[in-house]
């Protein structure tokens, strides 16, 4: 019963996702020694408690033993039940719970239950042999030649002889689409990201850029074998051995950070990568289980696992002022990573894949921290969409910060001129309401298409002297390909990439694929043009930093002081989720600070559609409660979000306050609600 409700639903989902293990730097025992204690530990404990207690009260050993084989039951029913909601989840345990104990009561009066219980008992063994040999590249991992060399499937190579002292440093952002950094004239908004801006001013930019598909676990693999994705396959050096690394082992000096094991550990053993612990990795396992056991009403307070690898749980938490966290790990990882490059005394292949400006969104502009966010309850309304947008797009400015700290860097280094530097990201993500985000692809929907499948390419060719945009029909793929004339290393395999040193692709549409499907996109600029339009409606695609949060009408009002004089708000009352994040903030980077105000707003009357919310700190207005134009009393009351711009939210702790915005004739009446209500 622990293997079908425990160990199974993890070992089958992490053995159809082997990210899992490979962002985690899990391979071999490791990896055994997890699967055994999900086969053996549940079982065992249960079983340690039907001996220990038995002996203890013997005359109760039956019903100890029928109650343990309740509880067994009851995990049993909720992993099968889990998709079924009959209402509250106090009702759906009690449910789950019915059926248990209907299926003891018949275990306990008939020999023959009894009896199939035990001859199903083999089904660990039959689960572990299952997981094994899913997981064989990660349980047995391969390991490349001596030098991580194929054989050359071309008898001949148009290529110049390897250029010795090139070095590739090659940064792959996550989850980073094109159209927030352009302004509407088709340039990268210096104003909001002068990072990426200077990149440009410096590089290529190849602005007609596709990806092959929307899952990392493929599209990274594709531009880094040049090859096209084929969907469904595990990422790790044993399906894709010709690859970037075996290319340059042996040719360069390998500085990898990369979470497929792309690169085998007789290369990279010893690079940047970082092993998550093992307690870190069983509370993550901990928390996708509660994902297949719990009922809806109590899967909704769990940490998501859709937005990353691992650390699902992991908080941002303060330690000598300092943010102990993966975003921490990763930013800091990035910036020791382009210090190796700009220091490098000999020529390396520097490669990066870092998860940012990838959900969760708790990176504030000035690179402060905020909590995980609470759950949005909104469902699929516009303002949901258009505030994860404002989320992702402050993300992205952090982003921005790190990149034009990059360039920085390595122009003040010796190493700058013969460095080969690549940007670009592994897909998008689209923000239109009513839409997946990016999981699942509507192939009639083309402006979600541009968002998920067009990304940023910056090249800059080693002693490059002028900057260009390109607009040639790109696609990652190409990328190897061009490393490869770069550096005049010859791959030793044909690609399905071109070499854009050398020629612009002949490509009359560029081919994505996903999970069950696939489609040609032929639109250019033009189409990426349009969605930075659709986007400017909800955020200026010419503005600066403090415009992401000065959405609505009352937009305006952000930034200014709350007046001396107002008359008191009546009938409405309000909640702050997260009321312990605007204590204690800090100021340096890492250090805490609220990114987002959310929680949940009661009506004693309708609100007119010209009344807006806002949120003040300490008597300045920071962020815009949109939920509040034409809302009406009802029994929960009215969820409402707000991004908080987070340059007026200082250091130490803080008043927050929610104000009416009454707007008629180009003037705004001002009431004040007051503090939350706990």
């Amino acid at each position: 019963m622990s293997t079908v409700a425990i160990a199974q639903p993890i070992l089958g989902l992490y053995g159809s996702q082997l990210a899992v293990f490979t962002a985690a730097q899990f391979e071999g025992m490791r990896v055994i020694g997890f699967a055994l204690l999900l086969l053996l530990g549940p079982a065992l404990v249960l079983f340690a408690l039907d001996i220990s207690l038995s002996a203890i009260w013997k005359s109760q050993r039956l019903t100890i033993h029928y109650a343990l084989v309740l509880v067994g039951h009851w995990a049993v029913a909720s992993a099968v039940f889990r998709s079924v909601t009959i209402g509250h989840w106090v009702l759906d345990l009690m449910f789950t719970g019915l059926i248990a104990f209907i299926v003891t009561l018949l275990y306990a009066q008939r020999v023959a239950v009894r009896a199939w219980l035990f001859m199903l008992s083999p089904v660990a063994v039959v689960v572990a042999i299952v997981f094994v040999v899913s997981a064989s590249s990660i349980v047995f991992p391969p390991q490349a030649d001596a030098e991580g060399k194929f054989e050359s499937t071309s008898s001949t190579s148009d290529l110049p002889p390897p250029t010795k002292d090139i070095s590739v440093l090659w940064l792959v952002l996550d989850e980073a689409p094109l159209y927030p950094l352009l302004n509407t004239d088709g340039r990268i908004n210096a104003n909001r990201f002068p990072g990426f801006a200077e990149l440009a001013n410096e590089s290529t930019w190849y602005r007609n850029t596709m990806t092959t598909t929307q899952r990392t676990k493929e599209a990274v693999p594709a531009m880094l074998t040049g090859m096209w994705p084929v969907i469904g396959t595990q990422p790790g050096f044993e399906n894709y051995p010709r690859n970037i690394f075996t290319l340059m082992a042996g040719n360069k000096r390998l500085d990898v950070n990369e979470m497929f094991s792309l690169c085998p550990s007789n290369l990279c053993d010893g690079t940047a990568r970082t092993r998550s612990s093992f307690s870190s990795f069983m509370k993550d396992s901990l928390v996708v289980l509660g994902h297949k056991l719990l009922p809806a009403g109590l899967r909704s307070a769990l940490p998501p696992i859709d937005e990353s690898w691992g650390n699902f749980q992991e908080p941002t938490g303060t330690e000598d002022g300092v943010a102990k966290n993966r975003r921490v790990n990763e930013i800091k990882g990035l910036q020791s990573f382009v210090e190796r490059a700009a220091t490098s005394r000999e020529p390396t292949l520097h490669f990066s894949h870092i998860l940012i400006p990838h959900r969760p969104w708790n990176i504030a502009a000035d690179l402060r921290l905020s909590s995980t966010m609470s759950k949005d309850r909104r469902e699929s309304s516009a303002e949901r969409y258009r505030d994860n947008y404002q989320a992702q797009v402050r993300q992205y400015v952090a982003t921005d910060t790190l990149v034009g700290e990059m360039i920085s860097t390595l122009k003040k280094s010796q190493n700058w001129d013969r460095t080969m530097v690549i940007v670009t990201s592994d897909h998008g993500i689209s923000f239109t309401p009513g839409e997946s985000t990016r999981d699942k692809i509507n192939p009639n929907n083309q402006g979600t298409l541009e968002d998920i499948f067009r990304v940023p390419l910056f090249i800059k060719y080693p002693r490059q002297q002028s900057a260009s945009v390109n607009d040639c029909p790109v696609s990652l793929i190409d990328l190897l390909p061009t490393v490869s004339a770069a550096t005049g290393i010859s791959a030793g395999w044909t690609t399905d990439g071109v070499d854009l040193l050398s020629q612009c692709p002949e490509r009359a549409s560029r081919t994505v694929r996903w999970l069950g499907g696939e489609t040609s996109i032929s639109t250019g600029v033009n189409a990426l043009m349009s969605r930075v339009m659709n986007y400017d409606r909800w955020i200026p695609a010419n503005g600066n930093v403090a415009d992401i949060f000065k959405s609505g009408r009352s937009g305006q009002l952000v930034g200014t002081r709350t007046p001396a004089e107002f008359t008191q708000a009546e009938g409405i009352t309000w909640t702050l989720n997260d009321a312990a994040s605007f204590q204690k903030v800090g100021t340096d980077r890492f250090e805490r600070v609220p990114t987002r105000a959310a929680g949940h707003v009661k009506l004693r009357d309708s609100l007119a559609p010209s009344v807006e919310g806002l949120i003040a700190i300490d008597g300045v207005f920071v962020g815009v409660v949109s939920e509040l134009s034409g809302a009406r009393p009802t029994g929960g009351g009215t969820f409402y979000s707000s991004a908080l711009d987070p340059q007026y939210i200082g250091g130490g702790s803080h008043t927050v306050e929610m104000w009416l915005a009454r707007w008629g004739n180009g003037s705004v009446e001002l009431s004040r609600v007051g503090p939350p209500t706990r």
